[in-house]
C-alpha cells in the first residue's frame, strides 16, 4: 500500500507547476497560506538552534512563509514522495529533504523543536502510530502544530464559497482540478487514505499518546462553518 500511495504521489507532484494542478490547496491557495501561517506563529522559537520538522511537505509550499516570514531555521521537509521533495528542493535551498512515511519517521528521538503537520496526520495509514513517531522525534517541551480537515470539511468548504461568493472565481479551477485528477490519476479524490474524525476524537489521540493540548482554533472563524481545526500540542 505504502509504495502505491509513493506512486500515485510521485505522479500528482509531477503535474504540479505545469498547467496540471491536482492538489485542492492550489485551487485555493488563501486557505494554504492562512493555514500555515497561523501554525508557524505557534513555533515562535523557529529561529532557535533546534531544527523544525515539515512532516508531509509535499513541493515545499511553506517556504513562501519562511522567506515572507523572514524565518532563518535548520528545516528539515519529510514527504513520502521523492518527486514532491525534489520540486521542494529547487524551490528552496535551504531545504533538507527526507523521504519517509510518517508511520515510521527516519529520525532519532528527541531530534527537533517543532513540527508542522499541516493537512497530513489524516492521510497517514496509522494517524496513532504517526503521532506517537512525532512524540518520540520530539524533544521536551517541544511543539506540534498541526491542520486537520473537519468532518464534512469539502462541503462546508463550498457552502462558505457559495456565501462569499468566491465559488464564481475558484469554480473553474477546481472544476479543471477534478478532471485532471480523473484523466491522469484515475480518480476525482485521489488520496488513498482520508481520516474523518471530529475535534474531540483527535484531541483524545494526542492525548492519549502524552501530549498536552495547549491551543485549538477552528478556521475560518464564524459564522462560516468550520472545515479545519488547528491544534497545538506540547510534549
Amino acid at each position: 500500500m505504502t509504495l502505491e500511495i509513493e506512486r500515485l504521489y510521485d505522479k500528482a507532484y509531477s503535474l504540479q507547476g505545469k498547467g496540471y494542478e491536482v492538489m485542492g490547496t492550489r485551487v485555493d491557495e488563501e486557505y494554504s497560506m492562512v493555514t500555515k501561517s497561523i501554525l508557524l506563529d505557534w513555533c515562535k522559537g523557529v529561529n532557535s538552534r533546534f531544527p523544525f520538522l515539515d512532516l508531509g511537505c509535499g513541493d515545499g509550499d511553506l517556504g513562501n512563509l519562511l522567506a515572507y516570514k523572514n524565518i532563518q531555521c535548520s528545516w528539515v521537509g519529510m514527504d513520502i514522495s521523492r518527486v514532491g521533495l525534489f520540486n521542494a528542493k529547487q524551490e528552496n535551498s535551504k531545504l533538507l529533504p527526507v523521504q519517509g512515511s510518517g508511520n515510521e519517521l527516519p529520525f532519532t528521538s528527541n531530534s527537533f523543536g517543532y513540527v508542522i503537520a499541516a493537512d497530513s496526520i489524516e492521510h497517514m495509514p496509522n494517524p496513532d502510530i504517526a503521532i506517537g513517531e512525532i512524540y518520540r522525534v520530539l524533544k521536551s517541551g517541544g511543539i506540534l502544530a498541526a491542520s486537520i480537515p473537519a468532518p464534512n470539511a469539502i462541503r462546508s468548504w463550498t457552502y462558505n464559497q457559495l456565501r462569499t461568493g468566491r465559488i464564481f472565481k475558484l469554480a473553474p479551477d477546481l472544476l479543471r482540478s477534478v478532471l485532471l485528477r480523473k484523466l491522469y490519476l484515475g480518480k476525482t479524490r485521489f488520496q488513498e487514505i482520508d481520516h474523518e474524525l471530529s475535534y474531540t476524537e483527535w484531541i483524545a489521540k494526542f492525548e492519549a499518546i502524552g501530549f498536552v493540548v495547549s491551543e485549538h482554533r477552528e478556521w475560518p472563524d464564524k459564522p462560516f462553518k468550520p472545515t479545519t481545526h488547528l491544534i497545538k500540542c506540547v510534549k
